[in-house]
């Protein structure tokens, strides 16, 4: 099962990465719904509504509106039906602030790799470290 699990893992892993990336850097939510999309969508993030036809509504309007968003993902942490992301957004100053948001997105897919569910958490850059070290 290790082998296997591991297999699932990277192949939800490199779904979510190109689900996300095409919806928000390549424009196009209906095109990742269509290839990554399961039988449902849950939305945990309250300025959305459940459900992809939401989702895609949802994408379009700010991409519309923030036609230079950017989504960095930094890292990818894949466990069984679950991804977590850890990225930089930027290109929505009002938004995300001057210096970007952090953002840990966690996604749980299907049996068949699927996104179906999502959460995420969200915070500006800070302009200023006690430490030196960056926040993504």
């Amino acid at each position: 099962m290790g082998d296997q699990g591991s297999k699932t893992g990277e192949r939800n892993g490199q779904n979510v990465i190109s689900y996300y990336t095409m919806a928000f850097n390549d424009k196009n939510p209906t095109r990742a719904v269509q290839l990554y999309g399961g039988d449902e969508y849950i939305q945990h993030n309250p300025l959305a509504a459940n459900g992809f036809d939401a989702f895609i509504q949802f994408v379009t309007s700010f991409t519309d509106s923030f036609p230079d968003v950017h989504v960095d993902i930094k890292r990818v942490f894949a466990d069984g039906d679950f991804v977590i992301t850890h990225a930089l957004l930027t290109g929505a100053v009002p938004v995300y602030g001057p210096l970007g948001s952090k953002v840990v997105d966690i996604f749980r897919l299907d049996a068949n790799g699927k996104v179906v569910e999502h959460w995420d958490v969200i915070a500006q850059i800070s302009p200023t470290s006690e430490n030196g070290n960056p926040e993504v």
